[in-house]
């Protein structure tokens, strides 16, 4: 004897939507989202005929649903902040976005925060190294490693005092290590090179495929402030990849250690030398170089201004209102884009808002122009 009762598409409609109703509730409590859910595909009941397995089936459609948005929640929660500011004093393992923690009479100490897209060298002092006393500071040469004065090659000669560092036997002067003289060449630690130069690593005819900052962060080196760049270059023809790594000091006196062939083991010999170099102490707190925005012009007794500049790491995202202070003497002229005719020379009161780069003699600035 037979004894089911067929339901009627009605009755089917009342179960399932009491059941629909009741897991999407269950599902809400369990995840802490106030999102809806994603849409249900929920059967036609034109195209066939409800059965039992029919709410079974909804069921496991939520309880899906309910366990995809707990794991979205959980990985959201999780994720690496942003990039924002938190202060980096030290030669530390993964570089951080910032602005430079050196300037004379900054406003506020300066902040760095880690780049959750970024990776950099490890730090560690070299073990069992070899001091060096080359351009008024003390490195050390890790084992393996050997440093000579660069004395050019080809009828050339290094702008600054350089110092090649090389694995015996392996590459030639994969690593340098300059003290900066700004007498000789703008410093530029924005640049490749740390001066104010275009080493045109690729055919300027044909250019660049990528020319990237890959990292960015601020440290102290030997107690100085310090910053550490890292770019990434595919030149068009031909393919070619550099990788370019360097660190610079831009306080006088002015140092850099740069390769433009840091693979992974170069950065990490790299961020060992920075992490052991002890420099001399600077002789002025103002940097040799910066770029920035201009905030605020004042007006100097007995001529000149004084003017703050809101640190601009070119090609990083600016983070942080920071500003640092420079006097522009009466007499140093801020040059403006070139028009018809030549550079036009912009005035101090028309600074405020404009993109700057600087350059000092320690003290004062000697040169200026707005992009």
């Amino acid at each position: 004897m037979n004894d089911h009762v067929e339901m009627t598409t009605k009755e089917h409609e009342q179960v399932e939507q009491r059941l629909r109703s009741a897991l999407e509730a269950r599902a809400r409590a369990s995840v802490p989202d106030r999102r809806l859910p994603p849409p249900i595909d929920w059967p036609d009941e034109r195209s066939v005929r409800r059965t039992w397995l029919t709410p079974l089936a909804i069921a496991a459609s939520v309880l899906v649903i309910a366990g995809g948005v707990a794991v979205a929640t959980m990985h959201r929660t999780t994720q690496a902040p942003p990039a924002t500011q938190t202060t980096s004093g030290t030669v530390s393992p993964t570089p951080s976005t910032s602005t430079s923690s050196t300037a004379s009479t900054a406003s506020t100490a300066p902040t760095a925060t880690p780049s959750p897209a970024t990776s950099g060298p490890s730090a560690t002092t070299p073990q069992g190294g070899t001091p060096a006393t080359v351009g008024g500071a003390t490195i050390v040469v890790p084992v393996g490693w050997s440093i000579r004065q660069d004395t050019g090659s080809g009828g050339s000669t290094p702008i600054n005092d350089t110092w090649c560092i090389e694995p015996r036997g392996g590459a030639t002067c994969p690593i340098t290590f300059v003290r900066m003289d700004p007498t000789r060449n703008p410093l530029d630690s924005d640049a490749q090179g740390g001066l104010e130069s275009n080493p045109q690593y690729c055919n300027p005819g044909t250019g660049y495929t990528e020319d990237t900052l890959a990292s960015y962060r601020d440290l102290t080196i030997s107690g100085r402030a310090a910053e550490y760049r890292q770019w990434h270059i595919v030149c068009k023809a031909g393919g070619a990849v550099i990788d370019v790594a360097q660190y610079t000091v831009v306080t006088p006196t002015a140092y850099a250690l740069f390769s433009d062939k840091a693979t992974p083991e170069v950065r990490d010999v790299m961020a060992g030398i920075a992490a052991s170099a002890t420099l001399p102490a600077a002789t002025s707190p103002t940097r040799l170089y910066d770029h920035g925005i201009v905030r605020t012009v004042t007006p100097v007794a007995g001529g000149g201004w004084t003017i703050t500049v809101d640190r601009v790491i070119v090609g990083w995202p600016n983070q942080s209102n920071t500003t640092y202070s420079y006097v522009l003497p009466a007499g140093v002229t801020v040059s403006g884009p070139p028009a018809v005719g030549g550079p036009v020379t912009v005035p101090a009161g028309e600074l405020v808002g404009r993109t700057v780069r600087i350059h000092t003699d320690g003290q004062v600035i000697t040169d200026a122009y707005v992009e």
